[in-house]
């Protein structure tokens, strides 16, 4: 079949810093029954002013937080119809303020996902549809040197599952995908990572010899769960934002495919901030193997 591929949305909670599997991002080729490895960036980045006692320090004032994301992706059919996906990632914050200038980096917890995905044909449109759940493996790098939720791995192992849904007719498209991460609490009694993510865009496919053009438009809400320490909630740790998302994706030979994406905050509720300046970026570099 024709390889339709697509953007996705950030994968979980905005809150990407906390833990691997918080955001994961499924994939621009995810919606199709293909073979393939990829490598991902995502860049997501928090300026402003900080309220008083928020996070770091007591004083409050100018705050720059960086987060990025380093990802290897594979995906591979055991069957006609079941896939067996993997996530490994390494994880990195820059934090600037008058009292900090950090720079971690370290191995977050891998994700390993089993699912079932199947396509009907119809007289003038296809339908793809899949289901999957899986885990992270509590195994990365558990480093609480900035706090713990900016920790790359979590030292537990937290539970994902989600469904993607994909409607295409001879031109345009309808992706839509959602997912939800259960966090649970670690040995040092720590409990993150908890959140919700659902998105719908809307394609618009263009093809000339070996090459498909595929722009694509649509809102995307990440809903980030509050925080727990010893069974007590963490300040200002829960966030939920609406974006509107931009992104365009390029394939060459059915085979090789660039993919970005942008977001822009639409509305957003992040505590901890009197004023705030919200990016999201992604890269995608992907490898059809085959279906």
């Amino acid at each position: 079949m024709r390889i339709i591929f697509s953007i996705t949305i950030l994968f979980l909670s905005f809150k990407v810093h906390a833990c691997d599997g918080c955001n994961i991002s499924t994939g621009f080729i995810n919606v199709d029954p293909v073979n393939y490895i990829s490598f991902r960036h995502r860049n997501n980045s928090f300026k402003g002013e900080e309220v008083p006692f928020f996070r770091h320090t007591g004083d409050g004032g100018e705050l720059l937080e960086c987060f990025l994301n380093y990802e290897f992706v594979t995906k591979y059919f055991a069957g006609e119809h079941l896939f067996l996906q993997s996530f490994i990632s390494a994880k990195q914050t820059i934090m600037s303020s008058k009292d900090i200038d950090e720079n971690t980096i370290g191995l977050s917890d891998p994700i390993f996902l089993i699912g079932y995905q199947n396509f009907e044909v119809f007289k003038k449109w296809q339908f793809n549809y899949s289901f999957f759940g899986g885990c992270d493996i509590g195994i990365g790098q558990y480093n609480t040197s900035l706090n713990e939720e900016y920790s790359p791995g979590s030292n537990t192992t937290d539970l994902l599952v989600g469904s993607e849904f994909l409607a295409r007719f001879t031109k345009w498209a309808i992706i839509s995908k959602s997912n939800y991460k259960i966090g649970y609490k670690n040995k040092q009694g720590y409990r993150f990572g908890q959140t919700v993510n659902t998105s719908i865009y809307s394609g618009y496919y263009y093809e000339k010899a070996n090459l498909m053009i595929l722009p694509l438009v649509g809102f995307s809400f990440e809903s980030d769960f509050i925080d727990q320490y010893n069974n007590r909630s963490v300040k200002f740790s829960f966030s939920d934002v609406l974006f509107a998302d931009i992104g365009l994706n390029i394939m060459f030979n059915k085979k090789y495919i660039l993919g970005t994406k942008y977001k822009i905050p639409v509305l957003k509720n992040v505590p901890g901030w009197s004023s705030l300046k919200l990016t999201s970026f992604e890269l995608e570099l992907s490898l059809v193997l085959g279906n």
